[in-house]
């Protein structure tokens, strides 16, 4: 689906999706065509190569992803619990 809009015309520089779509086969093929996957990824005990800014590779599950990347380090927004 994503290749068919591509080839129709459709610009685009992100891909957007729930965690149905969260595999592995989805980022290769946002890679692919030069869009930057913002995915939900499921919950499972899949494990994602990880890679931090001194060159170290890591294979993450989701919730370990989350610990090391995100939790705590996104800004409050102001006004939200």
């Amino acid at each position: 689906m994503i290749k068919r809009s591509l080839n129709h015309g459709f610009k685009a520089s992100y891909l957007l999706a729930d965690a149905w779509f969260g595999t592995k086969a989805t980022l290769k093929t946002a890679l692919d065509n030069n869009l930057i996957p913002l995915l939900r990824m499921k919950k499972n005990n899949t494990k994602y190569r990880y890679t931090n800014s001194k060159g170290k590779t890591f294979l993450l599950n989701a919730k370990e992803l989350y610990k090391r990347i995100v939790k705590g380090k996104w800004p409050k927004i102001a006004g939200l619990g």
